[in-house]
């Protein structure tokens, strides 16, 4: 396992990965050139905490859907 300061080839697997996450091809290929483990794994925690972000934004969506189907059942059963 390379240590610090060493760069990190990706593999075809690892590429796999990202891309099965949605990451775009140029990052992709930006995390690949990065200079050593520590910026990669920097930029990996960035992306992951993107992806976070979208699926709070995305579970605040259902929260709102799931309060109006609520109201609706609600009125409904009076």
């Amino acid at each position: 396992m390379p240590g610090k300061g060493i760069v990190m080839k990706l593999t075809e697997d690892m590429i796999e990965n990202l891309k099965c996450t949605g990451c775009p091809d140029t990052e992709i290929r930006r995390i690949g050139e990065m200079e050593n483990e520590d910026v990669q794994l920097q930029a990996l925690n960035c992306y992951r905490k993107c992806l976070l972000e979208c699926v709070h934004a995305e579970q605040k969506k259902l929260e709102y859907l799931d309060y109006l189907i609520y109201e609706i059942k609600k009125k409904k059963d009076k």
